[in-house]
């Protein structure tokens, strides 16, 4: 099914709806991959090049450029594949792939292989959008003497807490399993206080947001230059 800016979340998955609102291109979902890419482009014929979340494994589909993405606090964990662990490929795949991301610290970058393109991403965010009503933002400094609850319910909500630490913003963590599907009474702290989350959780508490909810803007900042290697890959394969 094609998901767009407006999709519910509820229906859809949340991912999915906010990489149709930042993107602004064709997004489609689907349990099969291949057919799911195949109808992207019988509805958009002029689309030359898909990408495909989580799509190293799926075998089945055609592809001319993989970029794997690590977590480069947890590393590899214990090594082994889900569900035992936290990997979807062995550690040897990493190889074979044509560009790494190694998302946050570099300090166990010795567990990579030896691999020409490694590239660091880390992420940056300055600004918080109010949920009802995006065009209010302000910036980190506002929240300096408020109370200040944090929620996430990402792949590591530890991330996101650290980030706020970095942004010098005191707050209550509360994580919640990845994908969550959010009530409002769960993000309800009491008068008086501010509610700060991912853009990935408020596409799912828009239908109950309040002047108190805020989204945190986030850029993710690469090393080094991954576009014009993927160009100049799809380059050679046309």
């Amino acid at each position: 099914m094609v998901v767009r800016a407006d999709s519910d979340a509820a229906v859809c998955g949340d991912e999915p709806v906010m990489l149709a609102r930042d993107s602004g291109c064709p997004v489609w979902i689907g349990k099969d991959r291949a057919k799911a890419a195949q109808a992207l482009i019988e509805a958009n014929p002029v689309c030359n090049v898909i990408i495909s979340d989580d799509g190293l494994q799926h075998y089945r589909l055609a592809r001319d450029v993989e970029i794997a993405v690590v977590d480069g606090a947890r590393g590899n964990g214990n090594g082994k594949l889900l569900p035992a662990g936290p990997l979807r490929e062995p550690p040897s795949r990493l190889a074979s792939v044509d560009a790494i991301v190694l998302n946050g610290e570099r300090k166990l970058a010795a567990f990579l292989p030896a691999h020409d393109a490694v590239y660091g991403m880390r992420f940056a965010s300055s600004t918080f959008s109010q949920l009802s009503d995006p065009r209010q933002q302000v910036p980190a400094t506002y929240f300096a003497d408020k109370e200040v609850h944090a929620v996430a319910a990402i792949g590591n909500p530890q991330r996101f807490f650290l980030q706020l630490e970095a942004l010098g913003i005191k707050h209550h963590a509360h994580g919640f399993p990845d994908h969550h599907r959010f009530h409002a009474a769960e993000i309800d702290f009491g008068a008086g206080t501010e509610i700060i989350m991912t853009a990935k959780d408020a596409v799912k508490c828009e239908r109950f947001a309040l002047e108190n909810h805020w989204v945190c803007q986030i850029d993710a900042v690469l090393d080094g230059d991954l576009a014009k290697q993927i160009t100049d890959q799809l380059g050679r394969s046309l």
